[in-house]
Order: C-alpha cells, then structure tokens, then sequence
C-alpha cells in the first residue's frame, strides 16, 4: 500500500512539474497564427476581412500574460495578447501560448 502511494505522489508531482514547464510558442508563431485566424474567421463573428500583409512590425504587440482561474495560476498556465493596430481598429487576439488555441478576441473589431 505504501509504494502504491508513493508511486501515486511521484506520478503526480511529475505531471505537475511538466505542465508547470511546458514550453511557450514564440512571438512569431503567435503573430503567424492570429494571421491565420484573422485572414479566415468564423461566420459568426462578422468580422471584415482585412488584408494583413502591408501592416508593419510597429503595428503588432505581443504580450504573455497568465490565463485566468485557480488551476490555470497553479500551473502557470500562460495567454498571449496579440493587438494588431490597422486602419481604426484594434483587435486583440487572446490564444493559449502552448497550442495557439483561440481563447478570445476583444477590442474594437468592426
């Protein structure tokens, strides 16, 4: 029963420390991906479409921030925010910085 328990403990504290170490994209994937994300968005968003190409380095800011909730703080879960300034608008993109998931866009978008 012991080293059941003990192997149960060790078990646990290596995934702990692999999801608290997981490595991070870097900037550029996340600028490539909200791209991708912007050039083809879903339906239901109603979002313009808007040509990304002639939008320079200066326009573009990432950010790594934590994502929000108790399990995500305990394991130092990370977002990135990617604002891209064109035109009059501002959108921020919010993606998971281990997988390039969309979380959420938000800022003025339309």
């Amino acid at each position: 029963m012991k080293k059941i328990f003990w192997g149960l403990v060790v078990s646990v504290g290596i995934l702990f420390s692999y999801y608290y170490q997981m490595p991070i994209m870097t900037a550029n994937e996340v600028t490539i991906k909200a791209i991708e994300i912007l050039q083809k968005p879903p339906e239901e968003w109603k979002f313009p479409y808007v040509e990304l190409k002639d939008i320079p380095l200066e326009n573009i800011q990432v950010q790594l921030t934590p994502q929000a909730g108790f399990l995500n703080k305990l394991v130092n879960k990370q977002q990135c925010e990617l604002t891209i300034k064109y035109q009059d608008l501002e959108p921020t993109l919010a993606l998971d910085a281990y997988t390039g998931k969309l979380i959420a866009i938000y800022g003025p978008v339309s």
